[in-house]
């Protein structure tokens, strides 16, 4: 287990957010220990990655929460989001390097989403693992209702 660190500032808040006019830029500043803060510029490719890298560090609190109290976070596990997927299909561009997924979620909704090869092979990595996973945890709701 990670120790906070001593220097560690709370985070408070957001403040304003910015976008140059080709879109290839931005900042945002975010409020930490009342009413100071910090702003920060990044590219759109490193906004990103620093999105992924924030979800990465909420996915694994959220892994850990379930894990250590898996009766407490059982309605969160069954909740379900607005945009499940009920039915979809994936098609590649004609490069190669990115494909797109076009869904339907149960209300009919349509859904899109664009996935670079790069992503498209790390899910591909992870999906028999979560398969079998998943498959475990049915398999235990079924014995425990």
């Amino acid at each position: 287990m990670a120790t906070m660190p001593s220097n560690a500032k709370p985070l408070t808040g957001f403040r304003q957010y910015g976008i140059d006019d080709k879109g290839e830029k931005v900042f945002f500043s975010l409020v930490v220990s009342g009413d100071r803060h910090a702003t920060f510029l990044a590219s759109h490719k490193g906004l990103a990655d620093t999105i992924h890298y924030l979800q990465k560090i909420a996915q694994r609190a959220e892994e850990r929460r379930i894990a250590r109290s898996p009766r407490q976070y059982h309605v969160e596990m069954l909740e379900t989001p607005p945009n499940v997927i009920r039915k979809g299909s994936i098609m590649p561009d004609v490069t190669g390097q990115m494909a797109r997924l076009e869904a339907t979620t149960p209300s009919g909704a349509p859904i899109e989403v664009q996935f670079e090869f790069g992503a498209l092979v790390s899910l591909q990595e992870r999906l028999p693992d979560l398969i079998e996973k998943m498959r475990q945890v049915q398999e235990q709701h079924k014995q425990h209702p």
